[in-house]
C-alpha cells in the first residue's frame, strides 16, 4: 500500500481529539507517526492533551488561527506521501474506513478525492455532499440539510437511498476525505484566501476543471459532531458568507456576487475584486 499521511486541523478541541486520535490508530494503514495536528492557537487543552497520550504523533503549534484551508496546507504542500487523509478533529473513522477510501481511489486513477458516508454520532447520515453552488443550489442545499438535521422523514430516505452506492457529486465535505497529492499539485492545494468554509467546494471545483473526479465511497464510515468545530454563531455567519462571496467571485460573476451580497451577505465587508476571478492555466 502507498504511504498515507494524515493531516488534522484543531482549535479548541480537548473535547475530541482523543477520539479522533484513537480512531486512527484502528485504521491498519495508520500509524501515529504518520499523523499531524495542526493546532490553529487553541486556548484549551488540546496541545496538551495530545503532548501526554500521543506523544509520537507530530503537533504543530500554530501562533495564530491561520484558517482551515492555509493550516492542511502546510501538510500538503510539502509531504511526499502519495494519498493524504484529511480529518477533522471533531470526527472519527469507523473500522476498515481508510481501506475503503484506499481502495477507490487506487482502482481509479481520475479520483482525486474520495470520502466515506458521514454520519452523526447514533449512525444516521449526514448530508456531505452537494452541487456546485448557484442561487437555486444554495437554496436547495440549505433545504436539504436543514431537513436532515430535523429528521425530515422522507428527505433521511432520499439521503440513505443515495448512499446505497457509490456516487461522484461535485464536492464532497473535506471533515473526512482521502486525496490524491499529485492531483492536487497539478489543481492547486487550498486556497487560503477561504478562512473558513467553502474551500473544500473550491477545491473539488478546480480538480473538476482539471478533469479529475470526486467519489463518495459509501462502504467506507466516519462519525462527525457536526458543528462542534465551529465558532460561534455571529462568527460562523460571517465567515461562511464571506466564504461564498469569495466563491462567487471566482467562478460566478460580478452580478451574481452583487446580488449574493445583497440577499444574504451585506454584513459582510467585501467587495467584488477581478484579480480573484478563477483562469485556467490555459487562459493565464
Amino acid at each position: 500500500m502507498a504511504e498515507i499521511a494524515v493531516s488534522i486541523v484543531t482549535f479548541n478541541n480537548e473535547a475530541t481529539i482523543t477520539r479522533c486520535l484513537e480512531s486512527l490508530r484502528e485504521q491498519h494503514e495508520i500509524d501515529d507517526e504518520a499523523i499531524t495536528v495542526f493546532d490553529n492557537a487553541s486556548s484549551d487543552d488540546t496541545c496538551q492533551i495530545i503532548k501526554n497520550s500521543h506523544a509520537s504523533v507530530h503537533l504543530v503549534e500554530n501562533a495564530s488561527n491561520i484558517g482551515f484551508g492555509a493550516a492542511h496546507n502546510q501538510l500538503l504542500q510539502t509531504c511526499s506521501s502519495d494519498f493524504v487523509l484529511l480529518l477533522n478533529p471533531d470526527a472519527w473513522l469507523l473500522p476498515d474506513a481508510l481501506s475503503h477510501l484506499y481502495t477507490a481511489l487506487s482502482n481509479d486513477d481520475s479520483l482525486a478525492l474520495a470520502g466515506p458516508r458521514v454520519e452523526y454520532e447514533d449512525g444516521r447520515a449526514q448530508l456531505s455532499f452537494g452541487a456546485f453552488p448557484g442561487l437555486v443550489a444554495d437554496l436547495k442545499q440549505r433545504r436539504l440539510t436543514r431537513r436532515v438535521q430535523a429528521g425530515h422523514a422522507q428527505t433521511l430516505t432520499w439521503l440513505e437511498d443515495r448512499l446505497k452506492n457509490p456516487f461522484s457529486p461535485d464536492w464532497i465535505s473535506a471533515s473526512c476525505a482521502l486525496l490524491r497529492r499529485k492531483h492536487l499539485e497539478e489543481g492547486g492545494f487550498f486556497d487560503e484566501n477561504f478562512f473558513l468554509y467553502w474551500e473544500d467546494v473550491d477545491l473539488c471545483r478546480r480538480l473538476s476543471l482539471a478533469g479529475y473526479h470526486i467519489r463518495v465511497e459509501p462502504s467506507a464510515r466516519c462519525r462527525h459532531l457536526e458543528g462542534y468545530s465551529q465558532p460561534e454563531a455571529a462568527d460562523q455567519r460571517l465567515h461562511f458568507r464571506r466564504s461564498r462571496l469569495i466563491y462567487e467571485n471566482k467562478y460566478g460573476s460580478r452580478l451574481g456576487f452583487a446580488l449574493y451580497k445583497l440577499l444574504r451577505a451585506r454584513s459582510v465587508d467585501l467587495n467584488f475584486d477581478k484579480t480573484l476571478v478563477w483562469s485556467s492555466p490555459g487562459r493565464k
